[in-house]
């Protein structure tokens, strides 16, 4: 056979061998080949990143790192290399230095453009060293940079804080500024500068309490306004008996003759005045003389304008409670509420108030109880019939701001359900600003207070839970929360009970129990979609855990939920990539090539999908079917116009796999499809070398004839060799 000049060095040699083993997770014999690599080649990294990645699959942190810190001396800009290097200082518990060096990964990442890497190894080092302002502060400038104005708030927040806990106040006030020239709105951000401002001055819990209507007068006094308006501008003649007619029922309502009012204002709606304003106040009227069937019908009409919603749901509870449907009763003052806690709410938290109220709604009726109904009932009139509802339920609102920050949007309901909610709205307050000022002992006593009048008002529940988190308490708070969301549970108000789980994910993200009994909770109440996400979450904290078993099963779990999933096959894809993936990394070749055949089903044309397929093709030796893939692959290149990309992947198999004929024959065909008649020469003449040395003459005549008719330079030797063969001198 004609020899190719190739010179390859020990070094390549050793190197390759390396890898070859690494991809067989034969980590120790890969070591002693990159050691080799190393030893020849001392400039080079590639033998120095080989060895950290075995050292690290071997769990041989304290060598991967020193591995790492060669490789990253010699390739000082390489953003990969950086980032591996800061694993390895996390790993080894260096946490300062791992944190400087995500930045430094950071900085290089962002120099390239990879925004995503960048804001990624950001993130690892304010987990490594949370205390560590410049990874706030760039962080912080990245998202300026691309425009995600809130998130950069929030990381300026993180900045101002490390500094106010330094003593730091200008600094401190200075990111304060910064947060909020991202993101005006940012509640933390004003919460902190006006600490910083003000010092420990603690600010007013309970407003002065000034005389408000209840929400029935105050729609009542604005219809009667309207009305009169009506009567004073210019009318129209057809018009001109509307206003004496409406002049008569406002006349008759002052005096306070009900009868003589009703009767006109029914004149008003045959006339053709057909308004809320009259519905409203036709409702209240038949209200006040017991006409019970009447003032829901009026009502009910009146509830169709939004200006009247409040008046109208409150005095339609009213109307329902005296006539004794407590069902009825009880909706109409949900909604009432409802409308009151969306009025003091950003959009955030709207949405999360209305599932609540909906949950709060089929619990009340799950219940049955008839005499907590009423209690509940009498305790929301007693309130907005006080003086200063408004003011209350405000103040109330500002401060449980940072319940709402996390995800746990309180409503006015579950104050009100308490049989003295006035003392619960002290507490909760109370207890907030003793919290804001680090007082934590005063906060929970305060708290403990209004739990001994209202042992069963899960909100006082919630904030001592949220008191425990900020005296670092975290074994405590999480039984707490898990105890308040089986509570939610058993009340039917699955939306709470999930809200409660989720604040405990972000509490404590690598509790596996915590999130598998979120997903038991979401899947229980239909929540299928969200169950699948956590199942991912789930299945990457076991693999940050280093357990792929159980990764693999999470990711399994979730596969046979699929089917309930609002998008089975886009769910299907992301699970199974993940467990092709995984299984690749533990050798589990033929269950990988499963996951993959699987993927291949569901989208024929992922060529990504379908090299998967190849490797694992020729790893498991089915040629019949490594050959029929790599055929069918090439045509999808060829389809698509780049046959030259299916030359690289095929190059870089056949460097891992120097001796598989199929590779190399298909290569020759590409090159020789692509007008490479050199490089297609190069193949075929490695393809006859393998078929001779496996001892199949008739294949190695037909290759040997393929390079002649090709007329290659050494067409000579190449003749001879085939006259040889033919003689049957060569055997």
């Amino acid at each position: 056979m004609v020899s190719v000049e190739i010179n390859e060095a020990s070094y390549v040699k050793a190197l390759r061998k390396g890898h070859n083993y690494a991809w067989d997770g034969q980590w120790e014999k890969a070591l002693a080949e990159y050691k080799k690599a190393a030893a020849c080649n001392p400039d080079a990294s590639d033998p120095y990143v080989g060895m950290g990645i075995a050292y690290a699959r071997l769990g041989r942190w304290e060598e991967a790192l020193e591995a790492y810190r060669k490789a990253a001396a010699i390739e000082p800009y390489d953003p990969l290399l950086k980032e591996r290097l800061a694993r390895a200082l996390a790993k080894v518990g260096k946490k300062k230095e791992a944190a400087e060096t995500f930045i430094a990964a950071a900085e290089a990442y962002w120099q390239r453009k990879n925004i995503r890497k960048a804001l990624e190894n950001l993130t690892q080092a304010i987990k490594s060293a949370p205390n560590l302002p410049e990874a706030h502060l760039k962080l912080a400038q990245i998202y300026e940079r691309i425009g995600k104005r809130d998130l950069a708030a929030k990381a300026y927040v993180s900045l101002a804080s490390l500094y106010r806990d330094k003593g730091s106040i200008d600094e401190a006030l200075k990111y304060c500024n910064l947060a909020l020239g991202n993101d005006p709105d940012n509640l933390k951000a004003k919460a902190l500068k006006a600490s910083l401002q003000y010092g420990e001055r603690l600010l007013p819990s309970i407003a002065e309490e000034t005389p408000e209507a209840s929400p029935v007068e105050r729609s009542r006094k604005q219809a009667l306004t309207h009305l009169a308006e009506i009567i004073f501008e210019e009318p129209a003649a057809p018009g001109r008996r509307i206003d004496t007619l409406l002049g008569q029922a406002l006349d008759a309502q002052s005096r306070g003759d009900l009868n003589g009012a009703i009767a006109s204002y029914k004149q008003v709606l045959e006339a053709g005045l057909d308004i809320p304003d009259v519905h409203f106040n036709l409702g209240l009227l038949y209200k006040e003389k017991f006409m019970i069937e009447e003032a829901i019908h009026h009502l009910t009409k009146a509830l169709k304008s939004p200006q009247y919603a409040l008046g109208s749901h409150f005095a339609l509870g009213e109307c329902y409670k005296i006539s004794g449907q407590v069902d009825k009763a009880l909706a109409h003052f949900l909604e009432a509420l409802k409308i009151v806690d969306l009025s003091t709410v950003g959009h955030t938290q709207a949405d999360e108030l209305i599932k609540l109220y909906r949950n709060l709604a089929d619990s009340f009726v799950a219940r049955g109880d008839r005499e907590k109904a009423f209690a509940f009932i009498q305790s929301l009139m007693d309130f907005f019939n006080a003086r200063g509802w408004e003011d209350k339920v405000k103040e109330l609102r500002e401060h449980i701001r940072a319940l709402e920050d996390e995800g746990i949007a309180l409503s006015l309901a579950e104050v009100m359900e308490a049989p003295n909610p006035e003392e619960v709205f002290r507490s909760l307050s109370l207890s907030q600003e003793l919290m804001k000022r680090k007082l934590l002992e005063s906060a929970s006593e305060e708290c403990f207070r209004g739990i001994a009048s209202a042992p069963f008002c899960l909100p006082l529940h919630i904030q001592m839970a949220e008191i425990l988190i900020k005296g670092n308490r975290i074994e405590e708070a999480t039984e707490k929360y898990l105890l308040i969301a089986r509570d939610y549970e058993l009340r039917g108000i699955p939306y709470r009970a999930i809200s409660i789980l989720k604040r405990l994910i972000r509490l404590v993200p690598m509790d596996v129990s915590v999130r598998v009994r979120l997903i038991n909770t979401l899947i229980s109440f239909g929540h299928i979609d969200e169950a699948m996400e956590q199942y991912m979450q789930l299945g990457e904290v076991f693999y940050e855990l280093a357990d792929i078993r159980k990764a693999i099963e999470s990711y399994r779990q979730a596969l046979l939920l699929t089917p309930r999933s609002s998008k089975e096959e886009e769910w299907r894809a992301k699970i199974l990539y993940r467990l092709g993936d995984l299984y690749v990394q533990v050798m589990q070749w033929k269950e990988a090539l499963e996951a993959y055949s699987q993927l291949k089903e569901l989208d024929p044309k992922d060529k990504e999908v379908r090299k998967r397929l190849v490797t694992l093709y020729i790893r498991l030796k089915l040629a019949d079917q490594a050959s029929k893939e790599v055929e069918e692959l090439i045509d999808l290149y060829r389809q698509e116009g780049k046959l030259s990309e299916m030359a690289g992947f095929l190059e870089e198999l056949a460097q891992e796999q120097p001796e598989d004929q199929m590779l190399r024959s298909a290569l020759a065909k590409i090159y020789l499809e692509l007008g490479l008649k050199d490089k297609a020469i190069e193949q075929l003449d490695l393809l006859g070398e393998l078929q001779l040395d496996a001892g199949k003459f008739q294949e190695a005549k037909e290759t040997i004839s393929t390079i002649i008719s090709l007329n290659p330079r050494e067409v000579g030797a190449y003749q001879e060799l085939l006259k040889r063969l033919e003689r049957g001198e060569i055997a």
